[in-house]
């Protein structure tokens, strides 16, 4: 009997605790940055330039990011 009450328990917490998560605002939810940067030596400098340009949009997009307090410090 113990058991059944100890599932019971364990489903009704499990749909509180995701009712609760379902209620949060999509800004409370931190988000884990996952991707990375690769940039290889350029060729040309096009290729240069393509580089640059993408990591002041990188820069640009983080500090936005950090601006919004959208993550968490660890």
């Amino acid at each position: 009997m113990r058991v059944v009450w100890s599932l019971i328990i364990l489903f009704i917490g499990m749909v509180i605790g995701g009712f609760l998560v379902y209620q949060q605002q999509p800004g409370d939810i931190p988000v884990i940055v996952t991707e990375q940067i690769v940039l290889t030596i350029p060729k040309n400098d096009k290729e240069a330039e393509k580089q640059l340009l993408y990591m002041a949009a990188s820069k640009g997009m983080l500090e936005e990011i950090h601006r919004q307090n959208v993550l968490r410090k660890r």
